[in-house]
């Protein structure tokens, strides 16, 4: 008969079964050293032994589980034959390991856990086949993966500059809203056209100035033209004062100023001058124009006078002489008048206003 013997509070199996139900086929025994085995309706099911101060708890029976349930019979989970510790009534979710990276696996997809930490302030991302990865979040946008929304959009810096950048060859960048109900494009900057931009309806400058690079200007080419059109581009404007001299050697005038305006290629002037007592016989001349004039004998212009006090009639017609910066006087016969002719007036101030053309 196997040996048990009672010393004081101890009992001595000598490594036999401790026999625990009726039938006899659930046991509690120690019959290998420092290792308890439980058997269970006469099968070894689970044993604790320990490992250099570590509990292991080992099931007895193999290619079996360990479930984990409720009071109620509920399954809470269970640690599969395959080592995996799977939750609620085998549903698919899982946690494992294949000795390098912790596997988690839900809905029937299996994720790969990075096994190292990432940088801060990175996100974790999968490949779309279950291997998740630490990414940088990105500061630019696909703008074609971005989706209409229903509210205002702020593009807003802090610091630096907002570029939006079209990179496909030729391509444009477009603005466009609703109108009164209709689609619209407000604005198209053609990239086919070094950013030749087109407006749908006007431009409005609450301040500042529309600056256009030299040599160019304003087009008028939309609208119609008569026959012998050469030109639609409106290229300069300028304001400004000019001093009226004489060219003949000797002569000053003791009162001279003018102003001017250019648009395009024509030139307003006006100016004053006093004639001094002279009794030069050179060609009354004027020097000092602000433009050059033209090379063309049709584009000399003409002039008024406003005023003047020289009481001698039909000798101020002012002529612009061609590709200069001069004008000569002539009477009314189409005589050049001397300075003298002026210079001998008691009174010799003159105002005179006009235009001439350049180019």
């Amino acid at each position: 008969m196997p040996r048990s013997t009672i010393s004081g509070t101890a009992i001595d199996l000598d490594g036999k079964e401790m026999i625990l139900d009726a039938d006899q086929d659930t046991t509690i025994t120690a019959d290998t050293d420092d290792t308890i085995d439980f058997k269970i309706a006469g099968v070894e099911h689970i044993s604790l032994s320990n490992s250099s101060g570590d509990t292991v708890i080992k099931p007895r029976v193999d290619a079996k589980e360990i479930i984990f349930q409720q009071f109620d019979g509920n399954e809470v989970a269970r640690i599969t034959d395959g080592r995996k510790l799977k939750f609620f009534d085998d549903g698919g979710e899982s946690i494992t390991s294949d000795g390098s990276n912790l596997k988690l696996e839900s809905g029937g997809t299996t994720f790969t856990v990075p096994n190292s930490d990432g940088s801060d302030g990175q996100f974790l991302k999968t490949d779309g086949s279950g291997a998740l990865s630490f990414g940088t979040v990105s500061t630019t946008t696909a703008f074609d993966d971005v989706t209409a929304g229903d509210a205002a959009v702020n593009v807003t810096t802090t610091a630096g500059d907002i570029t939006i950048d079209a990179q496909g060859n030729d391509t444009d960048i477009i603005l466009k809203g609703t109108d009164g109900g209709a689609d619209t494009t407000f604005l198209t900057i053609d990239g086919s056209d070094g950013g030749k931009a087109t407006f749908n309806n006007g431009i409005t400058l609450s301040d500042g100035d529309l600056t256009l690079a030299s040599g160019h200007g304003i087009s008028f080419a939309a609208t119609s033209d008569a026959s012998n059109m050469d030109n639609e581009l409106l290229d300069d404007y300028e304001e400004g004062t000019w001093t009226p001299a004489a060219t003949a050697g000797g002569v000053t005038y003791s009162t001279s100023g003018g102003a001017y305006t250019k648009i395009g290629n024509v030139v307003f002037i006006t100016f004053e001058l006093t004639f001094p007592s002279t009794s030069n016989t050179g060609g009354a001349e004027i020097s000092g124009l602000p433009f050059t004039s033209s090379s063309s004998t049709a584009k000399r212009g003409g002039f008024f006078s406003s005023f003047h006090s020289l009481n001698i009639p039909n000798k101020d017609f002012l002529l612009v002489t061609t590709n200069s910066t001069n004008a000569i006087f002539f009477d009314d016969d189409g005589n050049v008048v001397t300075n003298n002719v002026f210079g001998a007036r008691t009174n010799k101030q003159l105002f005179k206003a006009g235009f001439y053309f350049v180019g």
